[in-house]
């Protein structure tokens, strides 16, 4: 077994095992190349482990800046909501907007939900109208209320 096949097999054992300490320091040790090939063959728990550990706070911009682009989105497609926004902050907007296309509703409100305001904004903005979220009504009927009062 050469060196890349060793840790490729290292790396889908402690993803299945969830070691997080482990997995972190392994993917440290790996080049971002490697990993780019090794992400096409991982299932999506694993996928989604990994995910976690390369897009924590202190990764992050390493991670999305050195993977491959098919990789960095079958990545962030597989992450958790809160994942998959520290990672889309990283990417441009536009960007950022075709890989939320790609997932439903529900999954796109709740990644946008946790991101800050400014690229929230910017993000919403590259939507296309139909799919970006819909704003609260509350402010409409409190100027409804307001011109009752007032008229």
């Amino acid at each position: 077994m050469t060196l890349r096949s060793t840790r490729a097999t290292m790396l889908r054992n402690l993803l299945r095992a969830g070691d997080r300490k482990r997995i972190a320091r392994l993917l440290d040790k790996l080049h971002l190349a490697d990993l780019s090939r090794l992400v096409t063959d991982l299932q999506q728990l694993e996928l989604r482990r990994a995910a976690a550990v390369l897009f924590d706070d202190v990764r992050v911009s390493k991670s999305v800046a050195g993977l491959s682009g098919a990789a960095a989105e079958r990545l962030i497609d597989a992450a958790q909501e809160a994942d998959a926004g520290r990672a889309l902050t990283h990417l441009g907007s536009r960007h950022a907007a075709q890989l939320l296309l790609r997932s439903p509703d529900e999954r796109r409100s709740a990644i946008l939900s946790r991101l800050g305001e400014p690229v929230r904004g910017q993000i919403v903005r590259a939507l296309p109208r139909g799919a970006r979220p819909e704003r609260g009504d509350a402010a409409v009927g409190a100027a409804f209320r307001l011109r009752r009062i007032f008229i």
